[in-house]
């Protein structure tokens, strides 16, 4: 009997640190170096010439956590990595972009793809970074890349380990030369109407500089505008003066560019942090084996009290 029961604290003490040998895999190396091959293809056509922006958002500690810079500390709580790939993501990247098209803030690392569409880039820090690129005309088109985050390292889910060298593939737009762009005007309100002004001014953005005359909404009465026969050539977004009191997106479907204006209700500070799902557990199994032990031992001094 007295065999069995050490056989028995044996085995708990195996399950117990197989999993620590499988978790310790999570921490990062901080000393590793991280790089990032970009690829720019559409319909199978290589887009050279393309150059690739990338700007650090976060810094990332040994465990993966991800902790926003100052600069973007204004959307710590809106960047959840919870969100990785789904649309609020991916509406995220582009609202930051837009700021970025506006000239607000200043790029980490820029590259520009080859022959072959393909850019690498290394030598940066580890974090979380904002990637998109400039227009590039070919063949009377022009060509761009949606904007979208990616992480350095990446976590491989697979082996709970981390991928150093990451390897991205743009999704890659074709546009004629001149189009038409339009901005749309949206209200986030609701219960304070009477603090929204009777108009704002919008102004037009070219490669981060401002193009023509502002133009003021309700434009003939709608909160709408269209500018005509612009370059496509060019880097294009919108900025508004954002009335006192609200928080301004913006967002580009297309050639369309939607303004949302949110009014702001004052609400508990939150912590600038960004949660992340890859944080290690290993301390749940170690903790549960031993209350195991404790079990185990209490069962067999209580056999030797009643011997």
């Amino acid at each position: 009997m007295k065999k069995m029961i050490q056989t028995f604290i044996v085995l708990i003490m195996i399950m117990i640190l197989l999993p620590v040998g499988v978790y310790a895999q999570g921490n990062v190396e901080t000393q590793h170096p991280v790089s990032v091959v970009y690829e720019a293809v559409y319909a199978g056509m290589p887009v050279s010439g393309m150059e690739v922006r990338m700007y650090r958002i976060s810094s990332m500690d040994e465990t993966g956590e991800l902790h926003v810079l100052e600069p973007y500390s204004e959307y710590a709580s809106d960047l959840d990595i919870r969100g990785e790939n789904d649309s609020a993501w991916q509406s995220m990247a582009e609202v930051m972009y837009q700021k970025i098209l506006a000239g607000e803030y200043s790029v980490d690392v820029t590259g520009v793809t080859d022959e072959n569409g393909i850019v690498t880039m290394g030598g940066m820090d580890k974090g979380l970074y904002l990637v998109c690129s400039d227009t590039c005309e070919i063949n009377g088109y022009v060509y761009s890349s949606l904007p979208f985050f990616i992480s350095l390292p990446d976590r491989n889910h697979e082996d709970n380990g981390w991928n150093y060298d990451v390897a991205v593939h743009a999704k890659i737009e074709q546009n004629p030369v001149v189009a038409d762009y339009s901005v749309n005007k949206i209200w986030r309100d609701t219960g304070y109407e009477n603090r929204r002004p009777s108009s704002i001014t919008v102004s037009l953005i070219c490669d981060g500089e401002p193009y023509g005359e502002p133009v003021t909404l309700p434009y003939e009465g709608h909160w709408s505008y269209t500018w005509r026969d612009l370059d496509t050539n060019h880097e294009w977004t919108v900025k508004e003066e954002i009335p006192e009191g609200y928080r301004s997106t913006v967002n580009r479907e297309g050639s369309v560019y939607i303004l949302t204006n949110t009014y702001m209700i004052e609400t508990p500070a939150t912590p600038d942090r960004i949660p992340n799902t890859g944080q290690l557990w290993w301390p749940v199994p170690v903790l549960l084996g031993i209350g195991l032990i404790c079990i185990v031992i209490g069962i067999i001094r209580g056999r030797s009290d009643h011997a």
